[in-house]
């Protein structure tokens, strides 16, 4: 995120309420609201193509973890991981 307009300092609170995000200077108390995009719309770091969704085939045998799906730009073809398609070994949760 950009630096607080007022203080010029990069010490943000978030917070979010249904649809909204809202982030709060810490030192300040400035407050900018904002609607998140959709991930589909965010575009690729590198070329500044759009986004995919990508459905993983196949995962490495011993991996601790592994993504179910990722987001894939259409133009460069660079791959995004998602932390929400995150799982987990079994046996690694036990220990």
């Amino acid at each position: 995120m950009r630096p607080c307009e007022k203080c010029l300092e990069n010490e943000w609170k978030y917070q979010k309420i249904d649809n909204i995000v809202r982030a709060t200077c810490q030192l300040c108390g400035y407050e900018v609201e904002w609607e998140p995009r959709e991930q589909s719309e965010i575009r690729c770091r590198t070329c500044n193509g759009f986004r995919q969704k990508f459905n993983f085939k196949k995962h490495k045998a011993n991996a601790k973890y592994w993504f179910l799906w990722g987001w894939k730009c259409t133009k460069c073809g660079k791959i995004y991981n998602d932390e929400a398609a995150k799982v987990f070994k079994k046996e690694t949760l036990c220990k």
